[in-house]
């Protein structure tokens, strides 16, 4: 199945029975109104009835993003402009990736001139893999200005996740990955990364690393982080007694 931008085929249609006609829309302000061109049957089994207010087709990009300390596969995400002078309602839409039905998902209202990221499900062939490898925490001493020695606590982390390609053609995949950061000032954190992130603080998130990375057919791509964490032991900072953070 392609998942490049310029070959997968995504689509999205609403849900429910479609009758054929058009319906127009009426602007007032933050309302529309839509007017429907002719009278509707509805049965009386509950069966929803789709009525096809317009017809629209928008460019889309896909993306494949990656989320390895908590998934095991990618997930393609296709991201749409709406450039017509009206806004998109909300509703619940059936999703088609390559002609195929994979699913519905709730959308919310796109305005005119806005965006949407609509996700397609993941992608199975695209392996995310996370390791802790190694740990360790305890007391330690450093000089100061104004004293020989002052007494710190420490916590370092080392850590990797990998992306592997088994689909069989080239994919660029943008993966994420929440550093930790620090908001005291005797809290020090220090953050090493192998390769470094294309972005960091990703799309206004503090602290989200973003790496995106091309691979070939078959080809693994491994991210090593390292962390470092020291405060001083006899601070009574507001994090208790000890300092426990899991990556």
């Amino acid at each position: 199945m392609p998942l490049s931008a310029s070959a997968a085929k995504i689509g999205l249609r609403r849900h429910g029975a479609m009758a054929s006609a058009m319906g127009a829309a009426e602007e007032d302000g933050i309302t529309v109104t839509y007017s429907y061109p002719r009278p509707v049957s509805l049965g009386p089994d509950g069966t929803v009835v789709l009525l096809a207010i317009d017809d629209v087709h928008l460019e889309a990009k896909v993306a494949l993003f990656a989320v390895p300390r908590i998934d095991e596969a990618a997930f393609l995400v296709a991201s749409v402009s709406n450039t017509t002078a009206e806004p998109l309602p909300a509703g619940r839409a059936e999703l088609y990736r390559d002609g195929v039905f994979i699913g519905q998902a709730e959308t919310g209202p796109v305005p005119a001139g806005g965006e949407a990221a609509i996700p397609f499900g993941a992608v199975d062939g695209i392996r995310l893999d996370w390791m802790l490898l190694a740990g360790e925490s305890g007391d330690d001493e450093e000089h100061t200005l104004f004293s020989s020695r002052r007494a710190t606590h420490y916590q370092e982390q080392a850590m990797q996740f990998s992306i592997e390609d088994l689909t069989g053609e080239p994919v660029e995949v943008t993966a994420l990955y929440a550093l930790p950061y620090s908001e005291q000032a005797e809290l020090r954190v220090s953050v090493d990364t192998e390769p470094a992130p294309n972005v960091l603080d990703w799309e206004n998130s503090r602290g989200v690393g973003a790496w995106t990375l091309s691979l070939d057919p078959g080809e693994k791509k491994i991210v090593y982080i390292e962390v470092e964490m020291s405060w001083p032991k006899a601070e009574k900072m507001e994090l208790g007694p000890t300092l426990d953070w899991w990556p």
